[in-house]
């Protein structure tokens, strides 16, 4: 739509614009008096007068096309002023700011054509012309030296035009701009000029400051139609902190930057200098109006958002969120305007406050694939380990035994899942590197591990008639588990007690001692239980009772525990608690939810299959040890490349007066620029993190891994210049959460630079932990800085650290003085012998049945014997970036299939598609989902507020047993989605809008044939943000219902109809019977609660309707089903709900029945 916009705008501009001439105030620039008056098509139109240029009352402007200020209807000039302009370059419109020097010449010229001898003057003198949108406009920039550049903005009126000439003063790259502030006027309190960016290289900006104070706001506009960035930063610089600053956090990418600085009088100084360096290359990036896409692979666990650059805003037209949309792969996809973005873990569960990877490339009309290191993966399951709480656990690997046989290596290993779920690995989802080479896996076998069984039997006096039946149970129970079982019985009344014996034969002995008597503790024997399976191999709980806990029905002394207390253990233990009970009416209410919490069932003992489904459920789990096989690389490559981490002390001693607190000083500026230099100096080669770690205010650490492991020096440099020092200093989790990052990398050759203003001492409860991470890092061959400015007193500290850890240490008042130090470390890292053992890494990546994914790794250093070294250099994990590969958004499938001949961008808005292929079936039908379309605006139909279009692709296929026809009633009624487990969204009617509708249009039903599968798009309405989670539900009480994860986990229980309580039937025709089946008052349906009144419910109806024909049952619903209440007043009418609508089966609108169907 921009790019016919802008065609059209520069044909029209060429139909009426010709060129114009130049002048110069003192040479070079031609007057109009010198253009070409022989021109045909103006050769009758008279040119404004020009004249001499003279002496002016202003300063005279370069861009001049009278020449004398006397030919001039008016002249003005301010020395400082702001002026936008809007023009076209390259076929893209721009709205900028320019600051400068500025001067509004207003020209009188009655031709009828001015614009037209001011472009020829333009033009004549080598000034470039932009387009514009508006005939009446016109735009050219004349760059006379590299230290300004002039900018002239015509508007036409009726007399002429108003010419505006800005001034911009330049700096140019690489030229130190010297500003003495002596020379300026005394009312003179800023200085402007403007920086440029082409955008293809990293830039940093270095300012020398002998004295007083400045401030600096930086800012920047950009705009199209669709794309705006604007960027606003701001900064403080006083000498008496740094006489030398560096801003590396300058927003990075195409485009001009207007640098403000201004002073106040009492700290006015006397002259600075500026500088703007080029480093090196930026990832290059294809700007343009259309969004791009950036999928990030690798995800350790938790959340990833994407941000602008520090201090920049970006907006578009079609709008987009930092928050992605979650892939059937478990991918996060973000939809997003060009240029660089900056990428962040958000988990806390690891201990840090967030991971960065900086400058990723995002081109327009492409998607930029991001595949985050499997070191950081192994990085964050470690400290996940260390910091997490255990609600929060996301499991790991252990690696129990490696061996080397020559040809081929063995590994036996422990999967360890907090949440006890079964892993599959396979060889297609299992990636095994050694020495930094992928090898080829091929074996895996489990190790069935025995089930650990604990039973709880109630043996209070209530169970007395029950007794022998449950010991008998009990017993059979028990002969029926595997002879390697670790089991233990629990026997409880008015006490807990634990039998004796592990084995089968010895618990079943221990059953001879049970006895029914006394009162009930139910709450505190499920405890027990609980704790003699705590750390235990597949653990399950089975619990055989009569009844509530003597606490709840008052019959004798009850536990000590509450209800509350042991739903909170289970749901804390992730332990299958089954439950059976006993008796002709047990209280079964603690026992169910004991049940539901934990994954489990409630079973009635008069239920025959009882034992038989809790046997089932117990060897449905496996453990998860296993043994892998696979072909050792046959050539070895070098995994030689050095990797640094830098950990920066910032807390808030790092920027305080000294004269206000004791150890403090201003020293943040210095750490800076010491290691701004240090970073250039790096091979080019070398990888590095950079960690910084303060606390909050109330004492809470921050640690930030502002740079995951990179080889980018402008990631770096402008994660160190983000740096901000306040709070405190946790020494002890810094140094964890850095151990164990550089620790995963693949390398054999690491060091870390610790830096610090504090006392390298940690509280006294934290000493042997501290000492025990410094030993691992000498067991690593990590070579160590442990570095500290101004605390000579506690130098013995830094002494011991580097005693420790066989390791340096430097004690300096200032940050000049490590730069010694610093060269010293890299020298040594040049020398550091490398160790004859091998990196072995292991990934897993599985999904289970809810879609859940699983992702376990680890990477641990294996003796074996080295093969050949084959010459070949593999660098260590790093993220890795693709681009280039064309985006799908609107193209012939998606015509075909949903949008036909809709005009994209304006009738209808395809925000974004994602690729599902998912498929699953019930026993009459299979279900395919292909893809997922999604709109925000659709065949002109616009969503209800804060909604979009849902389109899914669907296939289904007729499985019947007897290859029946299988007729759907309603799709409307059937088919749902749920999105983020917070909802589900019934197929809309807007179906009928695709060009391939799963029905046809005013049609509801759905009739799959035996003879050929069908393939069509449901429509659903669902809110309009970013998606984790998405499962379609097609609800079919006779052929099964259908839960579909497409997206994300599916956690939320759905509404059940066939748990209903049954009520009597109604008969209402000869054609159509109706029974009412089902009937329940609720509060809430789905998200949908009663109104805002606490005294209204919902009553839910189930019915089934029954036809010998197949017809359709063509009624309104709202208008001919009624429920009639009875009331002390006598009958009350009441309409149906319009949450009928979004309900399973909801009766809202005309049917198609058939005999052949369940017409619920």
């Amino acid at each position: 739509m921009s790019f016919r916009k802008t065609i059209a705008v520069i044909l029209s501009i060429l139909l009426v614009a010709g060129s114009l001439g130049g002048c110069n105030s003192e040479t070079a620039v031609n007057t109009l008096s010198e253009v070409n008056k022989e021109d045909e098509k103006y050769k009758d139109l008279q040119p404004p007068k020009t004249g001499p240029v003279g002496e002016w009352d202003i300063p005279i402007p370069e861009i001049n096309p009278l020449g004398s200020q006397d030919l001039y209807y008016s002249t003005h000039y301010n020395e400082l002023e702001s002026h936008g302009v809007n023009y076209i370059d390259n076929f893209v419109e721009n709205n900028i700011t320019l600051n400068g020097e500025t001067w509004t010449l207003e020209v009188e010229d009655p031709s009828g054509a001015p614009l037209y001898f001011l472009k020829k003057y333009a033009e004549q003198n080598k000034m470039k012309i932009f387009s514009s949108y508006y005939g009446d406009r016109l735009t050219f920039q004349l760059a006379k030296d590299e230290d300004s550049l002039w900018w002239g903005d015509a508007q036409a009126d009726n007399n002429g035009y108003r010419l505006t000439v800005v001034k911009e003063l330049r700096v140019p790259v690489g030229k130190e701009k010297k500003f003495t502030l002596a020379d300026l006027d005394p009312e003179v309190d800023e200085i402007s000029f403007v920086t440029s960016s082409s955008g293809e290289k990293f830039q940093s900006a270095a300012l020398k400051l002998p004295d007083g104070e400045l401030n600096l706001t930086i800012h920047g506009n950009n705009s199209s139609s669709m794309v705006t960035r604007r960027i606003y930063k701001s900064y403080q610089f006083s000498a008496h902190k740094s006489k030398e600053f560096v801003i590396d956090d300058l927003p990075q990418g195409q485009g001009d930057l207007t640098w403000e600085f201004s002073w106040r009088d009492n700290s006015k100084p006397s002259e600075f200098s500026f500088m703007l360096a080029e480093l090196q290359d930026l990832p290059s990036v294809k700007l343009g109006d259309e969004l791009g896409a950036l999928k990030v692979c690798g995800v350790p666990f938790g959340d990833v958002v994407v941000e602008p650059q520090d201090g920049l805003e970006i907006s578009h037209i079609d709008d987009y969120s930092i928050e992605g949309d979650l892939t059937p792969e478990g991918d996060t996809l973000f939809w997003l305007p060009s240029g660089l973005w900056n990428l962040v873990l958000t988990d806390l569960t690891a201990g840090l406050t967030g991971s960065t990877t900086r400058l990723v490339p995002v081109n327009a009309g492409e998607i930029t694939t991001l595949t985050l290191p499997t070191s950081l993966k192994t990085a964050y399951t470690n400290l996940n380990t260390i910091f997490a709480e255990p609600e929060d656990l996301t499991g790991g690997i252990t690696i129990l035994e490696t061996k080397d046989s020559g040809s081929q290596a063995t590994i036996s290993l422990e999967v360890n899942d907090p949440q006890k779920r079964d892993v599959f690995p396979t060889i297609e989802n299992t990636v095994i590197t050694e020495g930094g080479k992928e090898v080829e896996i091929t074996d895996i076998t489990r190790q069935i591990t025995p089930p650990s069984v604990v039973l709880v039997l109630d043996s209070s006096g209530s169970m007395k008639k029950e007794m022998a039946a449950t010991l008998e149970a009990a017993k059979e129970f028990i002969n029926n588990l595997p002879d390697n079982s670790y089991i233990k019985v629990i026997d409880f009344d008015s006490r807990v007690k634990v039998l004796p014996g592990e084995t089968k034969e010895d618990v079943i002995k221990s059953l001879s001692s049970v006895v029914a008597e006394g009162s009930t503790v139910l709450f505190d024997a499920t405890l027990e239980g609980l704790r003699q399976l705590a750390d235990k191999a597949r653990p399950t709980l089975v619990v055989f009772a009569d009844g509530a806990d003597s606490s709840l029905d008052g019959q004798g002394v009850g536990s000590r525990a509450d209800k509350r207390q042991v739903l909170e253990k289970i749901e804390e233990a992730n332990i299958p608690v089954f439950t059976i009970g006993f008796g002709e009416n047990p209280d079964a209410t603690a026992m169910k939810e004991f049940a539901a919490a934990s994954g489990g069932r409630y079973f009635s003992a008069k239920d025959e299959k009882a034992l038989t489904e809790v046997f089932t459920a117990i060897s449905g789990t496996f453990g998860n040890s296993f043994v892998m096989t696979y072909n050792r690389p046959k050539e070895a490559s070098f995994t030689e490349t050095p990797v640094i981490s830098l950990v920066l002390d910032v807390s808030g001693s790092m920027d305080t007066d000294p004269a206000e607190e004791e150890g403090c000083d201003f020293r943040i500026d210095k750490t800076k620029k010491l290691f701004h230099d240090f970073i250039l100096k790096l091979p080019e080669n070398y990888l590095t993190q950079l960690i910084s770690f303060q606390t909050s205010v109330v004492g809470s650490p921050i640690i930030k891994l502002g740079q995951i492991t990179t080889q980018d020096k402008g990631q770096l440099l402008q994660s160190l210049g983000e740096l901000k020092a306040y709070g405190g200093t946790p020494i002890l989790r810094a140094l964890t959460i850095a151990y164990e990052n550089i620790r995963a990398v693949p390398s054999n050759k690491k060091a870390i630079v610790f830096l610090t203003d504090a006392a390298l001492e940690v509280d006294e409860d934290e000493k042997a932990e501290f000492e025990k991470i410094i030993a691992q890092i000498k067991e690593d061959n990590i070579a160590v800085l442990w570095a500290g400015i101004g605390v000579e007193e506690h130098k013995e500290a830094f002494a011991k650290a580097a005693s420790l850890s066989e390791g340096s240490y430097v004690v300096t008042e200032n940050a000049e003085g490590l730069q010694a130090s610093l060269n010293d470390l890299l020298a040594s890292i040049e020398k550091m012998n490398t160790t004859q053992e091998l990196p072995l890494t292991i990934q897993i990546n599985d999904k289970d049945p809810t879609g859940s994914l699983l992702s376990y790794a680890t990477t641990e250093y294996v003796n074996f014997t080295a093969p050949p070294k084959s010459g070949e250099i593999i660098a260590p994990d790093v993220t890795q970036i693709s681009t280039g590969t064309p985006l799908k958004r609107y193209d012939s499938q998606t015509a075909a299939l949903v949008t036909g001949t809709g005009i994209p961008g304006m009738d209808t808005i395809l925000t974004k598609r994602i690729p599902i292929n998912s498929q699953t079936s019930n026993k009459a039908m299979e279900l395919t989902v292909k893809e997922a379309y999604y709109f925000s605006k659709f065949k002109g139909l616009e969503p209800p507020a804060n909604k979009q279009f849902l389109a899914l692709e669907l296939q289904l296929k007729n499985i019947t047993p007897d290859k029946i026809p299988y007729l759907i009633p309603s799709f409307s009624s059937h088919f749902y989605v749920n999105i983020n487990n917070e909802g589900s969204y019934p197929a809309s009617q807007a179906t009928w809008l695709t060009e391939t509708p799963l029905s046809l249009p005013g049609e509801p039903e759905v009739t799959l044939s035996p003879k050929e599968d069908l393939t069509g798009t449901l429509v659903f309405v669902i809110p309009d943000e970013p998606v984790t989670q998405t499962s379609l539900h097609f609800y079919d009480l006779g052929y099964e219902h259908i839960h579909l994860p497409l997206i994300g986990k599916m956690d939320k229980t759905f509404q059940q109809l066939d748990e209903l309580p049954v009520k009597a039937p109604a008969k209402i025709t000869d054609a159509f019977s109706i029974a009412v089946t089902a009937s329940k008052l609720v509060d809430k349906v789905d998200i949908y609660p009663t109104k805002e009144r606490n005294d209204l419910l919902y009553q839910i109806v189930e019915a089934d309707f029954t036809t010998k024909v197949q017809a359709l049952l063509d009624i309104q619903p709202h208008e001919r089903l009624w429920l009639r209440i009875h009331t002390a007043n006598g009958p009350l009418l009441t309409k149906m709900s319009e949450v009928t609508n979004v309900m399973p089966f909801g009766f809202a609108s005309p049917v198609m029945l058939a005999p052949s169907s369940i017409n619920k």
